[in-house]
C-alpha cells in the first residue's frame, strides 16, 4: 500500500504506484476523466514513414529546437497550410527530435470541454521548465486572435505551400521507375494547372508504376 498526501487529503494506492520526479522523454496523449480530471497516457512515438523528407523540414525543425534551447520562456510554433502538404510530417519530425533531446511530447488531438482554459495550468504541473507548443491548422485566419501576430507567444509561423515544379520533379524521380521518366514533364505541367499535394503525387507515382 502507498499513501500520497496532498494538503490535508490522503489517497491510497496499490504497490504498483511509481512516483517520478521527471516526465520521461516519450510520447503521451492527454485524456480527461470527470472524476479525476486531466491525465497523460503513454502512446507509441510518432513514426516517419517516408524514406526521404523533401523540402526544408530538417532545417526548420533544427531551427525551432535551437531557438527553444536558447529561450528562457515558453515557445510557440504555428504550422498552417492545406491538407497533405507536410504539416503532420514536420510535426512528427519535430517530435522525434524533441524526444531525442530528452523532451517529452504531449499530443492534444481531441476536443475536451474546458481544455482551452485548463490545459496550460495542467501542463505547468507536468514540468517546472519551459514548454514548446506546436499548433497545426488548415486555415490560419480561423485561429484565435490572441495567437496571431503575437511573436511573444508563437515565435514561428511556418506556412506550408504546394510543391513547386522542381519539387514535383524531384519527388517523381525518386518514386517512379526509370522507364516512366518520360511522364514526369506531363505531371509537372499538370501541377501548374491543378494544385497537387504530396498525397496526390504519391497516388500519381503509384499509378505510373
Amino acid at each position: 500500500m502507498k499513501i500520497i498526501k496532498t494538503g490535508s487529503t490522503y489517497q491510497i494506492y496499490g504497490e504498483d504506484l511509481i512516483v517520478l520526479d521527471k516526465l520521461p522523454a516519450q510520447t503521451y496523449k492527454i485524456g480527461f476523466s470527470k472524476f479525476t480530471g486531466f491525465f497523460l497516457e503513454k502512446q507509441h512515438d510518432l513514426e516517419i514513414k517516408e524514406d526521404k523528407i523533401y523540402g526544408v523540414h530538417e532545417e526548420k525543425a533544427n531551427k525551432v529546437l535551437n531557438r527553444f534551447e536558447k529561450s528562457r520562456k515558453n515557445l510557440g510554433v504555428i504550422l498552417s497550410g492545406d491538407k497533405g502538404i507536410g504539416k503532420s510530417l514536420f510535426a512528427r519530425l519535430l517530435s522525434k527530435k524533441a524526444i531525442e533531446n530528452g523532451i517529452p511530447v504531449i499530443l492534444v488531438d481531441d476536443f475536451i470541454p474546458g481544455i482551452e482554459a485548463q490545459m496550460l495550468s495542467f501542463f505547468d504541473g507536468t514540468s517546472s521548465g519551459k514548454k514548446l507548443f506546436v499548433v497545426t491548422c488548415n486555415e490560419y485566419r480561423n485561429l484565435n486572435e490572441y495567437m496571431i501576430n503575437r511573436p511573444g507567444r508563437f515565435h514561428f509561423h511556418f506556412r506550408f505551400e504546394y510543391p513547386t515544379a522542381d519539387e514535383v520533379r524531384n519527388y517523381l524521380t525518386d518514386k517512379i521507375d526509370k522507364k516512366y521518366f518520360s511522364e514526369i514533364n506531363k505531371v509537372v505541367s499538370f501541377s501548374r494547372k491543378i494544385k497537387l499535394n504530396y498525397d496526390c503525387l504519391s497516388a500519381i507515382a503509384l499509378e505510373l508504376n
